[in-house]
């Protein structure tokens, strides 16, 4: 429903015939500037913002990526202009009011000397086809190229020109100039304002084309979809599936621009659905392994894993704060490599190539590792520390998990864990159970909402296709079933305060437990009873005073 009114927003923000943009304060100011620049020395040329500016304010969104373009001038020779321009401007208002001081002169010289033109070389294999002088004007950085050109002959010195830049643009909804001079918005390809209308990305030319021009658009136009919430066309996403422009993109797209573009998906707000699209265009073992083949089952696995975590976030709310956190997606996408980390504990070799390609940082490597040893350790609160057995649940080389119909207790009871009422008995009488919980609580804190969840989803991705072969029309209900056993888990954690918890102290110092047992001096013997007083305490649903504490055997 959200989703939908805001697609409405979008929509009613313009129209396709009638597409015009308002300039804020700090555009006018800037425009206003460039085309006196302009004027004052006859240049003769038409200054156009083009891109990601247009898009956006078209869609009433702010930018300040200001990119210009031109024609029939050199871009360094335009900001030569400008720094002229902008000395001369200085020394008229420094002759008119002679009553400065010799400070203040000093400060304004500073403001208004020469401005540094940074240039960047054209650098085809980096993806960037055209030269660009950067500067800045009014504490704004805008960026100037010439309009591409068709030709890539470093000797052909013909200008582009608006059309065939606009065509060789990544997508149309990019491909819109907005003209300073006319204060008009042009959209040469003649797709631009409706794609924006119909929230879908589009190439310009063939998607084929587009693509083999620079394969890294695959991600740009996941990026903007995520970004947008907009579609892909069905036919460049056909495109992208293929195996031929994945080829290229493996062979020409650095690790750096992988990781630079990944990482700016793993930033927006919904970036969960970013990583479905990766995987609905089959580039997870290419953006993630850097390589080309992987085996199905592996890409199926973190495709389902993404689809089935989108789908039960709900259960897991509102204790997650934050579903769409690097490190949380992260380990959703290295879930296949889980038993890896279970034979020896040593990081395994994968893990240093997928988060060398996605240009992570330690800090999300650190904690994908902890977040996989947590999700083990969990496993033994049911396993080896209260002689749960859950059939073969815990042979993780053959992925299995630590939830399923066949598991049993090895205890005074048996469990149903499809009925909450004998989980929540459970709880309550084992007073060991408790304690064990409380000390999982305790190392973790905050951590737990998260280690359960992805405990969960390793679950049920682990038996998705077992339960879809031996029960599939009752797929829906099984899956349910496993989702109620860890909601009811959840349920009895928090209503065991679980912040008060980990906030836990003992109840008497070491000093008080001395004066207990009439010790004078301290020993090792003091730290084991701090630490059986603390379990006492975690085991009890209720505080202990501390008079119970003193008197305990």
């Amino acid at each position: 429903m959200e989703e939908e009114q805001e697609n409405k927003k979008i929509k009613s923000k313009f129209s396709i015939l009638d597409s015009k943009i308002e300039l804020d304060e700090t555009e006018q100011k800037l425009f206003t500037f460039l085309q006196q620049v302009i004027q004052r020395y006859n240049l003769g040329i038409e200054l156009r913002v083009s891109g990601g500016w247009v898009r956006d304010k078209i869609l009433g969104k702010s930018s300040s990526d200001y990119d210009f373009v031109i024609s029939n001038l050199k871009i360094t020779e335009f900001a030569q202009f400008i720094n002229q321009f902008m000395k001369e401007e200085f020394e008229k208002k420094n002759n008119s009011n002679q009553k400065e001081n010799s400070e203040e002169t000093s400060e304004k010289e500073k403001k208004f000397r020469d401005k540094t033109i940074i240039s960047i070389n054209s650098n085809p294999e980096k993806g960037k086809n055209l030269e660009t002088v950067r500067m800045k004007i009014f504490d704004n950085w805008i960026d100037l190229t010439n309009f591409r050109k068709k030709s890539t002959d470093p000797k052909d010195k013909e200008f582009g020109t608006p059309l065939v830049d606009a065509q060789m643009r990544d997508f149309t909804i990019n491909s819109l100039f907005y003209n300073i001079s006319t204060n008009q918005i042009e959209d040469l390809t003649g797709k631009g304002l409706s794609d924006l209308q119909m929230q879908t990305i589009t190439t310009p030319l063939e998607p084929e084309q587009t693509f083999i021009d620079d394969p890294l658009r695959i991600l740009r136009a996941i990026r903007f979809a995520t970004k947008y919430k907009f579609k892909i066309h069905s036919k460049v996403e056909s495109v992208m599936k293929t195996i031929d422009i994945h080829k290229q993109f493996l062979d020409r797209i650095s690790r750096e621009r992988v990781g630079t573009e990944i990482e700016k998906i793993m930033l927006l707000p919904n970036s969960l659905s970013g990583l479905i699209h990766i995987c609905n265009a089959a580039m997870y073992p290419i953006v993630f392994l850097g390589k080309l083949d992987e085996e199905i089952q592996i890409l199926n696995f973190v495709h389902n894993s993404l689809l089935i975590y989108q789908d039960f976030l709900s259960y897991f709310f509102p204790q997650l704060t934050d579903p769409c956190e690097k490190s949380i997606l992260y380990s959703v996408l290295y879930l296949p490599y889980f038993d890896s980390f279970l034979d020896d504990g040593k990081t395994p070799q994968i893990f240093n190539s997928m988060f060398l390609s996605s240009k992570s940082t330690k800090k999300d490597y650190n904690y994908v590792f902890s977040l996989f040893q947590a999700i083990k350790e969990f496993s033994s609160l049911f396993s080896r520390d209260i002689h749960l057995v859950f059939g073969n649940v815990l042979d993780y080389n053959q992925f299995s998990t630590y939830f399923n119909s066949q598991m049993k207790m090895k205890m005074e009871m048996e469990i149903n864990y499809s009925d909450p009422k004998t989980m929540e008995k459970f709880f309550i009488q084992n007073s060991d159970f408790r304690t064990l919980i409380c000390r999982f609580l305790i190392k973790h804190k905050e951590k737990w909402i998260k280690i359960l969840l992805i405990s969960n989803l390793l679950e049920i991705v682990n038996n998705f296709h077992q339960i879809q072969k031996e029960n599939n029309l009752n797929f829906l209900e099984s899956v349910s079933s496993l989702m109620n056993i860890y909601q009811t888990i959840k349920n009895e954690i928090l209503k065991m305060n679980p912040e008060k918890i980990w906030n836990t102290k003992p109840i008497l110092s070491g000093s008080e437990i001395m004066k207990c047992l009439g010790m004078k001096k301290g020993s090792s013997l003091i730290s084991k009873l701090i630490k059986e007083l603390l379990n006492f305490q975690l085991s009890k649903e209720k505080e202990i005073s501390k008079e119970e504490a003193e008197n305990l055997d």
